[in-house]
């Protein structure tokens, strides 16, 4: 979305949103709602007595999310510091982390899926969503979507789709040196999401995990120089590889006449086969090898 609040005074650091942010995640990901909504609401009445012109900030986004959301009070609170965020850069910052995980059905089927988001677990400004009940994220190969509309599609409608991530794929690392269970998302070079792409890490001990197949993943380094095809060479399954052995005897079988009446003007030009050649000189010599006496 497109948000008409421009950027965020400088009384109000990245710092301090995300704080906010970190602190009542963890109450949300307990069910304690009230809670999260307490700190919240205790952050935008700090700022009404300290900098009225935060609070007037904070207040104009939060009324621009009940506009245009219908999301229980906790949800537009979060998106508005989610959209303050984004405003200010902090998810192109390069240290931004990145999360992987599984959403439940908790608010409704159409949040239902795995998520990469940045900053926090349960981000509203996401990176990709794979809607479904899959028990792994590696499972949902041609499922993943961005957060950008499809031209002339509503997106305010909860269900309707967006712009797919059609090369995205999510593997387990090939590199030994990654921790056991590290997964590697591929597949978003030159799209917006490209900074989320690397080697995702298990948080041990998260509190939004949904048991051992769907834990909390975090982004722990990008990917190397080449990794991207070494791991999806390495992740080929025997179908794909036998239509890539297929693929490429076809290709051979189509190019092979051009290969050789290339090789023969070659050999032609360089006169390779002239009384001095060196193809001539080489038959000659074995020529005489194999019939010296």
């Amino acid at each position: 979305a497109v948000y008409r609040t421009g950027r965020v005074p400088d009384a109000m650091s990245l710092f301090s949103l995300r704080d906010v942010v970190a602190r009542a995640t963890p109450l949300t990901e307990l069910d304690d709602t009230e809670a999260a909504l307490a700190v919240y609401r205790t952050f935008f009445e700090d700022a009404r007595t300290r900098d009225p012109a935060l609070f007037d900030r904070l207040s104009e986004t939060l009324n621009q999310q009940r506009a245009m959301f219908s999301d229980p009070e906790i949800w537009l609170y979060r998106r508005s510091l989610d959209a303050l965020i984004m405003a200010e850069g902090g998810h192109r910052q390069a240290e931004t982390p990145f999360y992987l995980y599984y959403w439940d059905d908790r608010d409704g089927p159409f949040w239902r899926g795995w998520w990469v988001t940045p900053d926090e677990v349960g981000c509203t400004q996401y990176v990709a969503f794979a809607r479904g009940h899959r028990v792994a994220p590696t499972e949902c190969d041609g499922e993943w979507e961005s957060a950008y509309p499809i031209p002339g599609v509503d997106p305010f409608r909860n269900g309707n789709p967006r712009q797919p991530y059609a090369q995205m794929a999510i593997f387990p690392s090939s590199d030994a040196a990654d921790p056991p269970g590290a997964l590697a998302i591929v597949g978003l070079r030159g799209t917006r999401g490209e900074r989320a792409a690397g080697v995702y890490n298990v948080l041990a001990d998260h509190p939004h995990h949904h048991g051992a197949s769907r834990p909390v993943y975090k982004r722990a380094r990008p990917l190397r120089e080449g990794e991207e095809r070494a791991i999806r060479r390495a992740n080929l399954t025997l179908r794909q590889r036998w239509y890539e052995a297929v693929e490429l005897a076809l290709a051979y079988s189509r190019c092979k006449p051009a290969l050789f009446s290339w090789l023969e003007r070659a050999q032609a030009r360089l006169d390779v086969y002239g009384p001095d050649g060196v193809a001539r000189q080489r038959d000659r010599d074995e020529f005489e090898a194999d019939f010296a006496t």
